[in-house]
């Protein structure tokens, strides 16, 4: 691992930094893909390894949570609700100092305005 070769060598690091992104398609969501990687038990076990692992506190660095269906009002609430949820989770940990979200709406599927 990147942080075991570093702190091998001297390296100071201050934190560990987490990337949270979620890629799914249909045929991902119809299999209950999304719900298994949002539980909410093995995200905070997963703190805990890092944490008892390093000792340092953990930034939560990249998250990417989709919209699902294309202009759709439901699929907005449901991707702030998951985002609101997944704070909850992160922030409850007591290692996790940062989580840095950007939001991109989708309006075409796998699209965003301006691309």
């Amino acid at each position: 691992m990147l942080i075991d070769s570093a702190l091998a060598r001297g390296v100071k690091i201050d934190a560990v930094g987490l990337q949270f992104h979620i890629f799914v398609d249909d045929e991902d969501e119809e299999r209950g893909v999304v719900y298994s990687i949002c539980n909410p038990y093995k995200i905070y076990k997963l703190l805990d390894t890092y944490y008892d692992r390093f000792r340092l506190p953990i930034q939560i660095s990249e998250i990417t949570i989709p919209c699902l269906y294309p202009d759709s009002r439901e699929a907005e609430d449901l991707q702030a609700e998951m985002i609101k949820r997944l704070y909850e989770v992160w922030f409850s940990h007591p290692a996790v100092e940062a989580a840095i979200l950007n939001i991109r709406r989708c309006t075409v599927a796998g699209h965003y305005p301006g691309e």
